[in-house]
């Protein structure tokens, strides 16, 4: 489909007075060479409008009688409220219950000398009192340790009660290894610290130990308990298996989808949609910003979040599907990450079914409040959401936007921009032509 000069926004005149502003921006806060990057890219920008042009490549969004609408959930002040009704797997509910466990008896005494127990609550008394018998620079050197390990075991149940808050609120839970590591290093340190004290005090009084120090029983379940927590939390599918649930209906259908079109000239681009089908279906998109992005909301001083307002397009068994004035919320001091959850009313058709993806950008709010109505003209891969996920794979380039293209004078890269044929490199984001 080929588009006038006056549905594309950025043409020539318009990319040299984004340069000429950004050059009087730039030269007041004294960084050229942030001008010149960007200008630089404001020129690869220029450079890649025609090339898709010329290519029948850009498009503009239309109205259709055909398209059907799709509802979201209700939203409450602009801010689309979210609900995760996922249940608790038996396998994460074992977890939990073993982590507590741990968390309860890490707590604890896990070594006595002479039957005191050593603790975080009875330190002061225990240490200050034991130091005192063992009348040795050993023992005091030892039980010195032994304190430190005490705040130590504090530290390893705080993140195990930390695990089963992630749980609960229905996340990966990670830290479960982290403090699985952490009690095992704790119990070696006090076995070997039990087997050393007890020989260094047989040595000082001839043979005969006038004070010995064991391992408690806590210790041992407490041991026993994180590393029970840990394989189950790693082998969280095969124990639903084996109980006899199926893993598909305890995790639901998570599903990533392409998206198919682009805006090369846009600080913003919307890589994949996931679609979540469990109880109820919900999406996010995946985001990647430009790299100065993060530059130039330091140097500004932001502190909002920048605001995309969308509409999602799904084409599915023949037919198109419209999610309307979708707000999004994206974190500029990361350059990539996830937006928020939407859950959605219905989706009246299969998560396999869909063909083809394309989020179509309406409005942008940075965070100092300039707001940004676009025109809407954008840029399409050529291929749809499963071919363009199959060319991914196949590349080896998970972000890809297109195929790679090459003509007698530039090259068009993965990442929707074109070089020079010169240039070995993209300059935008490093691939090789």
């Amino acid at each position: 489909m080929q588009i006038s000069d006056q549905y594309i926004k950025y043409n020539i005149n318009q990319l040299k007075l984004e340069i000429t502003n950004l050059r009087n921006d730039l030269q007041k806060s004294g960084s050229s060479e942030a001008y010149e990057a960007e200008k630089k890219h404001l020129l690869m920008v220029k450079a890649t409008i025609k090339y898709l042009k010329e290519t029948g490549r850009i498009t503009a969004a239309g109205k259709s009688d055909n398209i059907k609408q799709l509802a979201a959930g209700s939203e409450k002040n602009g801010v689309q409220e979210k609900k995760d009704n996922t249940k608790l797997s038996t396998s994460i509910i074992i977890c939990m219950a073993l982590c507590v466990i741990t968390g309860v008896l890490i707590m604890g005494s896990l070594i006595e000398v002479n039957g005191y127990d050593i603790s975080f609550l009875r330190l002061l008394d225990g240490v200050g009192n034991l130091t005192a018998l063992s009348g040795s620079s050993t023992g005091t050197g030892v039980m010195s340790l032994l304190g430190f390990l005490c705040f130590l075991q504090w530290a390893c149940a705080a993140v195990y009660f930390y695990a089963v808050f992630k749980f609960y609120r229905r996340k990966d839970s990670a830290p479960i290894y982290l403090a699985a590591a952490l009690v095992i290093s704790i119990f070696l340190i006090l076995w070997i610290i039990s087997n050393s004290f007890n020989s260094s005090m047989g040595d000082d009084g001839w043979g005969y130990s006038f004070i010995r120090a064991e391992l408690t029983g806590q210790a041992w379940i407490s041991l026993l308990t994180a590393c029970g927590a840990a394989i189950a939390y790693y082998n969280s599918r095969t124990v639903d298996y084996r109980l006899g649930i199926n893993p598909e209906e305890r995790d639901g259908i998570i599903k990533e989808i392409p998206v198919s079109n682009y805006y090369p000239w846009e600080n913003i681009r919307f890589i994949n949609l996931v679609l979540e089908k469990t109880d109820h279906t919900s999406l996010h998109l995946v985001y990647r910003l430009a790299d100065g992005i993060r530059e130039r909301g330091q140097r500004n001083g932001w502190e909002k979040d920048i605001i995309v307002k969308t509409d999602i397009i799904f084409r599915a068994h023949g037919e198109k599907y419209i999610l309307s004035d979708n707000m999004f919320y994206l974190d500029w001091k990361n350059v990539s990450g996830n937006s928020q959850k939407m859950t959605l009313d219905e989706l009246p058709f299969s998560i396999n079914e869909i063909d083809k993806i394309e989020v179509i950008i309406k409005t942008t709010e940075a965070p100092n409040g300039v707001k940004r109505e676009l025109s809407k003209v954008y840029a399409v891969s050529g291929m749809n959401s499963a071919e363009l996920a199959r060319y991914r794979s196949e590349s080896g380039v998970p972000e890809a936007v297109c195929r790679k293209e090459k003509t007698a004078e530039e090259w068009l890269c993965t990442c929707g921009l074109v070089n020079d044929r010169s240039n070995a490199l993209c300059a935008n984001c490093g691939l090789g032509q």
